[in-house]
């Protein structure tokens, strides 16, 4: 069985090269093997739908494994016995063994969006991290957990100076806060007391809200999943003409437990 499924892998990455030529009946076999949307990773994932053109494989455990090695990239597999098959195969064995499901509802996973943003009108990169969060029994929504990106971090350079308020600022109404917001505003962090947390998360929300971020669009997605069946595995999309394509299993690492 273990050599049948690395040469099934084997065979993907084959017909990967020579897709273009395909006649359209095959094509539309290598279709039937993309997964062209999340909701469809999962059914595959989950064991719930199987790709038409698996249902030659009469064992039911075989035809399980072979579907769960068409969900990893399988582009630089180079054949059966390529290295990094038998850890694609490892985790196969594993989802199998413990029974794991994935879903919209699933505790533990997220998306990682890359976005391309203005701040003030400048180009900007930002990533976004977005976790699912259950309203009540119906009702699931996306929502923003972070926000990591160079332009919403409020550090200082090193050599920006001491700089500090007036020690007697409260003798005239603390009349330095019009030149500190207005003529240095980006040495405003140096007036905050110390130890006092801004997260880039906070950074990000207060542009949006005062109109100065804009996001202009998402440059790449993807979802990391972590903890399941001892894993923590990442799902990219892959837009190329072949059976192995559409969301995939891009990288993967075995948790160590102990």
């Amino acid at each position: 069985m273990r050599t049948f499924i690395l040469t099934t892998i084997a065979i993907i990455s084959t017909i990967q090269i020579h897709a273009a030529r395909q006649t359209s009946a095959i094509n539309n076999e290598l279709f039937s093997a993309q997964t062209v949307h999340l909701d469809e990773f999962f059914a595959r994932f989950n064991g719930t739908e199987v790709p038409e053109h698996l249902n030659q494989i009469a064992d039911e455990t075989e035809r399980r494994k072979v579907a769960l090695c068409q969900l990893f990239d399988l582009a630089d597999i180079a054949g059966p016995n390529d290295p990094k098959a038998a850890p694609i195969l490892e985790m196969a064995d594993a989802i199998i063994d413990s029974k794991a499901q994935l879903g919209f509802n699933s505790h533990g996973w997220y998306a990682r969006a890359v976005c391309m943003a203005k701040i003030a009108g400048k180009p900007s990169e930002i990533i976004l991290y977005l976790r699912t969060y259950q309203i009540d029994d119906e009702v699931t929504i996306w929502t923003i957990s972070d926000a990591v990106g160079d332009a919403l971090s409020l550090a200082l350079p090193d050599n920006s100076g001491i700089v500090f308020l007036d020690p007697s600022g409260h003798e005239t109404n603390f009349m330095e806060l019009r030149r500190i917001t207005s003529d240095t505003p980006r040495f405003i962090t140096r007036y905050i007391t110390p130890g006092t947390k801004i997260s880039t998360l906070d950074v990000f929300a207060t542009l949006v809200y005062f109109g100065q971020l804009k996001i202009d669009a998402v440059s790449k997605l993807e979802f990391v999943f972590e903890n399941v069946a001892g894993y923590t595995f990442t799902v990219g999309e892959f837009k190329r003409e072949t059976s192995n394509s559409g969301w995939l299993i891009s990288s993967f690492n075995k948790i160590d437990n102990e």
